[in-house]
């Protein structure tokens, strides 16, 4: 009876999979479950897009860690850390470290605020404006490879789903800048 019941749940497992999709783990076809949830679909998908922007990125020097600070820098070229944080929607202690590493790597510069001594201002330096229309271009490329097969209401449909999940969740979508710019790269596909 037990061997039974075993089977019947591995066979009702496998019928819970969302739609037959198997998505790539670590051990190459690991089934997305109702076990690990549709929340797990996009962890995984994050991380899976995390890879692929670290993998374009590294050609120029940078990584996807930079991705926030360069996004919301491009669009406005002056901001402090805690507008950045806000554009960025990041925790303050992990913008501090990856201003502080840019810093280092002579991405961006810190300048003292003249109205408020209290207050850093970064700006990227010529170093990594050089490298934003290469960026640019790296970041649209991995869109093109992570939306492909979407067409414009799918993709759309997803941009929705994942603002509702973020808001369901307490969180925001990064502010959007004095230019109206969201800091995010806009994405053309055809069709």
């Amino acid at each position: 009876m037990i061997a039974r019941s075993v089977q019947e749940f591995d066979r009702r497992q496998h019928e819970c999979r969302f739609g037959g999709v198997w998505a790539l783990g670590s051990d190459a076809r690991q089934p997305i479950t109702i076990a690990s949830g549709s929340l797990g679909a996009v962890s995984r998908a994050q991380r899976l897009f995390a890879k692929e922007s670290d993998r374009r990125l590294k050609t120029i020097g940078l990584s996807s860690g930079h991705i926030p600070v360069m996004l919301a820098l491009a669009g406005e070229p002056v901001l402090s850390q805690t507008a950045l944080v806000q554009r960025a929607a990041i925790e303050q202690p992990t913008m501090a470290s990856t201003l502080a590493r840019m810093e280092r790597d002579g991405l961006v510069e810190r300048r003292p605020d003249r109205k408020d001594a209290r207050t850093s201002l970064f700006r990227l330096t010529r170093r990594a404006k050089s490298k934003l229309p290469h960026f640019f271009e790296h970041l649209n490329a991995g869109n093109t490879v992570a939306l492909a097969g979407l067409d414009g209401k799918a993709k759309r449909q997803l941009l929705h789903l994942l603002t509702k999940i973020i808001h369901n969740l307490g969180g925001t979508l990064p502010r959007k800048s004095r230019s109206g710019d969201r800091g995010h790269v806009e994405i053309k596909h055809a069709g």
